[in-house]
């Protein structure tokens, strides 16, 4: 499955779409994202958030050992992003149906990347649509992105690298591109 690297990113460019806003110039924009940069940070927590089972296996020595079980479903976003949601409704009341569907799209992106992740270990796929449906779904030939090997923790074997710089690829222009979207609107206008 994507590493923790492709769902940050993925969580940032919807952090800096969601909170920042358009404003102009490349540094007025990077102030608004260091304004922004705790939620920012839980937004891409929270993109990260299924990979959590992965710390449930440390006390057997086997990170493996619950990986793409419960919490890549949509059961256990929901009831997190939910928590979250009335969290942050109750420290800071606005549009409901708006952050929900926000925390909801940033959550769900999880299970998108995984399901478009090379699996080569059993069992094959997630539980994306527990509790409605049980079964593991997975989806090789929507597969763009690479599996990694965590089998030995060799994070630098040249598999790992070119799983790693392909997932970059494919992630890193999404914040980059959010990022001159924001600056673009009052820049534009300028030359006007």
């Amino acid at each position: 499955m994507a590493t923790p690297i492709g769902h940050t990113l993925i969580g940032l460019a919807a952090g800096i779409g969601y909170f920042v806003p358009t404003s102009g110039s490349p540094a007025t924009v990077s102030r608004a994202i260091w304004h922004h940069r705790w939620q920012l940070i839980g937004i891409a927590a929270l993109a990260c958030a299924p990979d959590v089972d992965f710390l449930l296996g440390l006390p057997f020595g086997d990170f493996n050992r619950f990986h793409q079980s419960y919490t890549h479903t949509a059961g256990w976003i929901f009831l997190l992003l939910t928590g979250i949601w009335l969290a942050w409704q109750s420290a800071h009341p606005g549009d409901k149906l708006k952050r929900f569907i926000f925390l909801a799209a940033v959550g769900l992106s999880h299970l998108g990347i995984d399901l478009m992740t090379v699996d080569l270990g059993e069992p094959w796929g997630i539980p994306a649509l527990w509790p409605v449906y049980e079964e593991r779904i997975y989806t090789p030939m929507l597969a763009i992105f690479r599996d990694v090997d965590r089998n030995h923790l060799n994070i630098f074997s040249w598999h790992n690298i070119r799983s790693l710089s392909l997932e970059l690829a494919y992630t890193l222009p999404f914040p980059l591109l959010l990022f001159a979207w924001k600056c673009r609107h009052k820049a534009k206008n300028l030359m006007a």
